[in-house]
């Protein structure tokens, strides 16, 4: 009986070969024969799910979103607490927290400088921002909705300000993981918010 192969996880395994080349020897040496070499393939199987590299490290960027966005969903149902928990729990979302998610970061990040040249990538890397932003919305409008955010408060300033303040504890959790612990990083985004509150937070 012929042996029964499942395609997407096959694809799926070349696109964490592909990270492993990444954080190996960085982005320019993802080359298919590379990539083959770390996933025990042979090219010529390599070219049976992805015709090219950039056909291949689309999916493999693709692959880091579409885990990021199965997490939140998988998450979202384990609400509990204070609304400003919750709106701290959605945060807490797009930062790392624990190694497999640091991986996929920096390995999007290295993905990142690539999509600078490459229109299909770019689409991604857009989705990404979009997908983070509405994240910081989504917090914000629970601590609204709740009338706990202040009243004289700029929301789209304040949406701006809470991405940026995700975007940079996202990357100092990959460049100084030591200096910026889970527990820190809960802390900062949690005094943060509670400072956009009224006292009955």
């Amino acid at each position: 009986m012929p042996k029964i192969v499942d395609h997407q996880k096959q694809k799926e395994k070349v696109a964490q070969a592909v990270w492993q080349v990444i954080l190996k020897s960085g982005i320019d040496k993802a080359t298919v024969r590379n990539i083959a070499e770390e996933a025990n393939l042979s090219v010529s199987t390599m070219r049976h799910y992805f015709t090219n590299q950039s056909e291949l490290l689309y999916f493999s960027m693709n692959l880091i979103i579409e885990r990021m966005e199965a997490r939140i969903q998988s998450r979202v149902q384990q609400f509990d607490g204070s609304p400003l928990e919750a709106a701290q729990k959605i945060v807490l979302f797009f930062i790392p927290q624990n190694k497999e998610e640091q991986i996929e970061l920096q390995v999007w990040l290295a993905f990142h400088a690539k999509a600078l040249s490459d229109a299909k990538m770019i689409e991604l890397s857009d989705k990404m921002y979009s997908d983070v932003y509405r994240g910081m919305e989504w917090a914000l409008h629970i601590l609204k909705e709740s009338n706990l955010l202040k009243q004289d408060l700029d929301m789209e300033l304040e949406i701006d300000r809470l991405y940026g303040l995700v975007d940079g504890l996202a990357i100092h959790r990959i460049l100084k993981p030591d200096l910026l612990p889970p527990e820190k990083i809960r802390a900062i985004v949690f005094h943060h918010l509670k400072e956009l509150c009224t006292k009955q937070c």
